[in-house]
């Protein structure tokens, strides 16, 4: 729905969820309220996180900060290493925020990165999205250790 429709990523898992719970049986209102339970559960385990996440994220592109990042990183590594700069850039700033937030954030740099040295765009892209993924999946606390630690039960 995503891709084709190019619906809101919340607003198709929510359409996905509702569909996949009415095909299962039972009571029409019984299923979307356990859809809607469900997405108060979580929301109100991680909610807060993300909506702090998504203002940090905007101070960041506002102020400029995740600029100064990369461009400190790519002083310490020099320009032949940029793609390296952006990686570890992402890795740092995926700590406060979403990886989608760091791909947006990331982006226009590595495009002017491109602009300027002529490296691999793509390899600049993947760089970006390897130092967001790692931190997203495996530092607290960001988004997906603290998920997995609500639904491990452990605090």
């Amino acid at each position: 729905m995503i891709m084709v429709l190019r619906i809101n990523a919340f607003i198709a898992l929510i359409t996905a969820a509702i569909v996949v719970s009415l095909m299962a049986p039972g009571e029409t209102g019984e299923k979307i309220s356990r859809v809607a339970e469900g997405f108060g559960t979580a929301a109100g385990n991680i909610g807060i996180v993300i909506a702090l996440a998504a203002v940090i994220g905007e101070c960041m592109m506002a102020s400029g900060a995740a600029d100064r990042i990369v461009q400190f990183f790519i002083r310490v590594l020099g320009e032949k290493r940029a793609p390296w700069a952006l990686m570890l850039s992402g890795f740092v700033l995926a700590v406060p925020v979403f990886f989608d937030t760091v791909f947006y954030l990331l982006v226009p740099l590595a495009r002017s990165l491109y602009k300027k040295t002529g490296k691999n765009y793509l390899l600049s892209l993947l760089a970006i999205a390897c130092g967001g993924a790692i931190t997203h999946t495996l530092v607290p606390p960001t988004p997906g250790p603290l998920l997995m630690a609500d639904n491990l039960g452990i605090d």
